[in-house]
Order: structure tokens, then sequence, then C-alpha cells
């Protein structure tokens, strides 16, 4: 009974990888010195956070338009703005999710509630294919991705 119900929640969690859902009357608590990761996206709260329900995050392997720029083909979307947010926030890629932009020019993009894109100079580190910010100032976001400088 218990290889089937390990069975079960592991081709749950596969088939699903690519969606936190948080529901109505939920939340999810990051303690400060935690982090959360979905999917290649990994929160690091510098103070505890919360994220309330209901929200939803999801990944997407179509690039959307940045600016003048095209995106990698990683996009992370929220259903509810992640509003007052401060810590790092990591974001993984694959070599193939590029779309030519070279690694050295990548930059971070964070979408807020209006729509408007805002990019930031990350540490990259191209050998585990990551990029990491740490917002000092408090931000609120709906979508996350890379593009070009």
């Amino acid at each position: 009974m218990g290889k089937l119900i390990f069975i079960f929640l592991t081709s749950s969690l596969i088939s699903f990888s690519q969606t936190l859902s948080v529901g109505s009357n939920s939340s999810i608590y990051i303690n400060s010195n935690s982090s959360l990761s979905v999917d290649g996206l990994e929160l690091a709260p510098s103070e505890a956070y919360t994220i309330s329900g209901p929200n939803t995050l999801d990944r997407s392997n179509t690039p959307v338009v940045v600016g003048d720029n095209t995106s990698v083909s990683r996009v992370y979307e929220l259903t509810a703005e992640l509003s007052d947010y401060s810590g790092t926030l990591n974001f993984s890629y694959l070599e193939s999710e590029l779309n030519s932009i070279l690694e050295a020019d990548l930059v971070l993009e964070v979408q807020d509630v209006n729509g408007d894109w805002t990019a930031v100079s990350a540490s990259i580190d191209d050998a585990n294919n990551t990029l990491s910010y740490d917002f000092t100032e408090l931000v609120g976001f709906t979508s996350v991705t890379a593009s070009d400088e």
C-alpha cells in the first residue's frame, strides 16, 4: 500500500510539476531563512513572506515580447501579484531555451500588475544556468522571465 501511494504521489508531481496552486483561504509561508523552489524559480525572501490564495504559478515555454526584445522560452506567470517581496529570486533555464541570446547578455525581467516589465542586472551562473537577483527594495510582480539586455 505504501508503494502504491508513493507511486501515485510521484506521478501526480510529475504531471503537475509546472504549476503551484494556492487555493482560496490558503497560503504558503516562507520563513526568512528558507526558500520555495517551483520548477526552476526559487524565492528566498529576506523577511518572512506569505503567498496568499487564490494564486497559481505556471511555467510557459512560449517567449514573450519584452520591450524591443524577445524573452527566453521560459516564462513564469502568476494569476495574482506577489506584492511587497524583498529577497533573492533565482531563475533557472536550459541552454535550449535561450533563443540565440548570449548568456552573458541575459537580464532578469519582472512584470508588474500594470503589464510593465522591469529589467534587473542579475548575477549569471552560466555553469549552472541560473540568474540570481537580490531585491533589496520591495517589488511586486506577476511574471518573471529573462531577455537580452
